[in-house]
């Protein structure tokens, strides 16, 4: 709210950088910290973040590269050696998004938060 107001524009802008499928199931494999691209695409897809979809390169290079835009994931390229790594983690705006958003969650009465 702004004042007595509700900021439904900000509340737009907000929900909308959540809008392609699979950028939640991303914020939560990250949540624990920075991932490399196959470990990361390896989380989503064999724990319940898949839902049982299948997660394609292509599908999570569009949700990464959506995610980077909005600035609530970082990328870093390394090199060791021959071989190129490239990592991926929460921003600050990400983490205080993903606490704003989860106050607001309503749970059923006697239903565990995972």
């Amino acid at each position: 709210m702004v004042g007595n107001r509700i900021d439904w524009q900000g509340i737009y802008r907000t929900t909308r950088q959540l809008h392609p499928e699979w950028s939640t199931a991303v914020l939560a494999a990250l949540h624990g910290g920075p991932l490399r691209y196959m470990v990361l695409r390896r989380t989503i897809q064999n724990g319940d973040l898949a839902q049982g979809k299948i997660l394609h390169d292509s599908v999570l290079n569009k949700t990464l590269q959506i995610l980077l835009d909005d600035q609530l994931i970082w990328r870093e390229d390394m090199s060791i050696g021959a071989q190129s790594i490239v990592c991926y983690g929460l921003t600050k705006k990400a983490d205080n998004l993903v606490q704003r958003l989860n106050s607001a969650v309503v749970h059923p009465p006697g239903q565990a938060v995972r």
